[in-house]
């Protein structure tokens, strides 16, 4: 439906009204409209004339005056409507009373416009005696230029419509449309703030006419609308929402059986001890790797280094399997790190895991040739940033930072501003009153001895099933192990030195990466010789603190032989290289080339302070040319070729200059038979100066004509000075010939 006629044969735009219909809803004359439109309007876009019937008629937009707007009360395309979504969210009294004023608006039109002159108060009056009440002057005088035509009574209704005081507490405070244009903005990755996103939605919310409440009930309306799990996933993420709502992992004590599943991760101490680096003492937190029984908590194999590494975790389990009374696991969890990823534990790297399918991941595991495939163990890694994957041996971890770290008068707390910064730095000033790292073994030996054997523990899955008795993890493990693993002595070795990636066999020996460089081994071994030029790998392995020497093994993990470091012959085979020491044996060589590279520039060190501005300024004048330049390269389309001219030059013309010379004194031109052909400028000049007493012959005229023709065109000359003047002589005497011609 529409309040108003509108000429559809020319406009289908029905935000355009003919000037006789707006002269009417305003109560304006037409020539009043024409002038308005004409001075005003048309400049600001708000008016146009349109073709109607032949001629051209004004037609004014309804922005002009609400007078000529109405709202849509028909769904729109996308199914909504302002009018009916603004009923949904208001009191029935609202409604009423709005509906009330809207014929109140209609009968102060027909008021006006059958008594012009007379007084309000009579028609306030009426209005209290029919309706029960009655807006003000002012208010009708504004309700009256706000509403849309007196026939859109429901366009009045949504114009009069009081929007304020809605019901505290209704779900229904704010438009449909409008609520999901603020979730669509504050349910985002970006993580906009909820008053920038409450503005935005208010200024679209003008736009749209929609219904929007303040900032503090939009708040309320997160908390009753948003799930705090959707939220937290729409605006921090998966890991987020795994970190804060992801249900923990029910720990099922009797999942495993006893030593049956292990436990592995790296944890650093809480305190600081002191160690020899370069030659001094400085300060540092050692680091534990440890192996856990999952069903006993039992701490089976551990070792405690100053940083933890594939080395360590490897010492840590070979601890553990040396001990008769441990009996060797089936499946390993270990932690996500790259240290436990290592292609020597669990044969395969970080990066070539990830690209497995995971249906297909474990199929890949046990078919690796790492160290834990070689024991007969499968390897497991827990889910990364979970801490429910090694739930057990994180708690021992807790434990540890507990009853062991703080004994020490280094402790550091395990958070900032935990300790007095103050007291700290006094207590460890002095680096010589720090323990040792041998120290802190000897004093973790006794901790694992007391943890392993304490049974004033509230583990309930530790009691016996029996006795109702609460074992130490080491009585559970003792009674209740099934059956006992035994790894022979000889597959503990696999475990003692470094393993490599399978290598190729070359003549100048194995090529091994240790320390950050390339060392080479074997290369007068006989027995690689077989291997040399063949598809055949081997593994080497080696001890971190000997690297002078290695051991390899063919495919099948069959002794070869042990491998001496090329060129370490006489006195050098007497030296024991840790991995340390080649570490730094490569950065000093890599600082030296460092140090090679960097040339002292001279010119800059004498420039004066205006020279040195000088030429920065040149530099950064041809830096902007060249970004320039480079711009408008890229912004030139590539089929717009630049135009070209081609000119001819002196250096095109010369060669042949050379051989039309050439010609002329092979076909006798030195006669100047034909007044045409006359030969050089410099031979004319010569006869004419010399006459029949020159000494020059023809032939050796053109001859040193030639000659000095080409030194012009070389852009030098071959004559002494008194040539030259000869020729200057020859030239003037030409040109005077020329002019009396």
């Amino acid at each position: 439906m529409t309040a108003l006629p509108i000429h559809r044969e020319q406009t289908t735009d029905q935000e355009w009204i003919p000037i006789d219909d707006c002269a009417e809803l305003l109560g304006k004359s037409e020539g009043n409209l024409r002038r308005v439109c004409d001075k005003q309007l048309a400049p600001k876009g708000q008016a146009k004339k349109v073709l109607c019937g032949g001629t051209y008629k004004w037609h004014i937009h309804t922005s002009y005056s609400p007078r000529l707007r109405r709202c849509s009360v028909e769904a729109d395309a996308e199914g909504r409507s302002k009018l009916r979504e603004l009923m949904e969210t208001m009191p029935a009294d609202k409604i009423e009373q709005a509906q009330i004023d809207a014929q109140i608006v209609i009968a102060f039109r027909q008021f006006r416009a059958k008594n012009p002159t007379s007084r309000i108060p009579a028609f306030q009056a009426a209005m209290k005696e029919k309706y029960g009440r009655c807006p003000g002057k002012t208010r009708l005088y504004d309700m009256d230029k706000n509403s849309p035509a007196s026939d859109d009574i429901e366009g009045i209704v949504y114009e009069v419509i009081d929007r304020r005081g809605r019901k505290k507490g209704d779900i229904q405070t704010c438009s449909e449309a409008a609520w999901q244009f603020f979730c669509a903005l504050y349910l985002h990755p970006n993580q906009r703030s909820l008053a920038k996103c409450w503005r935005h939605t208010k200024e679209h919310a003008k736009q749209e006419r929609w219904a929007w409440p303040s900032e503090r009930r939009v708040y309320q309306l997160v908390q009753e609308r948003i799930d705090p799990s959707i939220l937290c996933l729409k605006r921090e993420g998966h890991d987020a929402w795994n970190r804060k709502f992801l249900a923990p992992m029910e720990q099922d004590p009797n999942a495993w059986e006893v030593g049956q599943c292990w436990e592995s991760d790296h944890s650093v101490f809480d305190f600081h001890i002191r160690v020899i680096k370069g030659g001094k003492w400085t300060r540092t937190r050692p680091q534990l790797t440890s192996w856990m029984d999952r069903r006993t908590r039992l701490i089976t194999g551990y070792h405690v280094s100053e940083q933890g590494n594939q080395f360590t975790i490897r010492a840590a389990l070979l601890n553990a399997l040396k001990n008769p009374e441990i009996s060797s696991p089936e499946i390993v969890w270990l932690d996500n790190g790259k240290d436990f990823m290592a292609q020597s534990i669990g044969g395969l790297t970080k990066k070539q895991r990830r690209a497995i399918p995971k249906d297909e991941r474990e199929e890949y595991e046990r078919s690796s040739t790492g160290l834990l495939a070689m024991l007969d163990i499968t390897p497991h890694f827990a889910a990364p940033y979970n801490h429910d994957g090694k739930a057990r041996i994180e708690r021992f971890h807790g434990t540890m930072h507990g009853e062991f770290d703080k004994d020490f008068t280094s402790y550091c707390g395990n958070k900032p501003g935990m300790l007095d910064k103050l007291a700290h730095q006094a207590t460890q000033g002095d680096v010589m009153n720090l323990p040792t790292l041998e120290e802190v073994r000897e004093l973790f030996d006794g901790f694992i001895a007391w943890y392993n054997t304490r049974s004033e523990h509230r583990i309930d899955d530790l009691k016996d099933p029996d006795t109702l008795e609460r074992l130490s993890p080491i009585q559970f493990y003792d009674r209740h192990l099934p059956t006992k693993r035994v790894v022979s002595r000889d597959a503990l070795k696999y475990l003692e030195p470094v393993w490599s990636r399978p290598l190729k066999v070359q003549k100048n020996g194995i090529a091994v990466a240790i320390g950050g460089g390339t060392v080479r081994f074997g290369d007068t071994e006989v027995a690689l010789e077989p291997f040399v030029g063949s598809d055949r790998r081997v593994y080497v392995s080696w001890d971190p603190d000997d690297t002078t020497q290695v051991t390899v093994w063919d495919e099948d993990f069959k002794f070869v032989c042990n491998a001496m470091e090329n060129k370490r012959y006489g006195g050098l085979a007497s030296d024991r290289v840790t991995v340390q020491d080649r570490r730094a044996g490569f950065g000093e060589r890599r600082a030296q080339k460092r140090r090679v590279k960097q040339r002292a520039d001279l010119i800059t060190l004498t420039l004066d302070n205006a020279e040195l501005a000088s030429r920065e300024t040149r530099k950064r004048e041809v830096a902007e040319t060249q970004a320039r330049l480079e711009a408008e390269r890229r912004d030139r389309d590539p089929n717009d070729t630049p135009p070209l001219r081609l000119v001819r030059t002196r250096l095109d013309d010369a060669p042949d200059d050379i051989e039309e010379n050439k010609h002329r004194k092979a076909a006798g031109a030195e006669h100047y038979e034909d007044p045409d052909d006359c030969g050089s400028i410099i031979d004319a000049a010569r006869d004419l100066h010399l006459g029949e007493e020159s000494d020059f012959s023809s032939t050796s005229l053109i001859s040193s004509d030639l000659d000095i023709e080409h030194d012009e065109f070389a852009g030098g000359s071959l004559c002494d000075h008194d040539e030259l003047d000869f020729e200057t002589e020859a030239i003037e005497s030409d040109l005077r010939i020329m002019d009396h011609l």
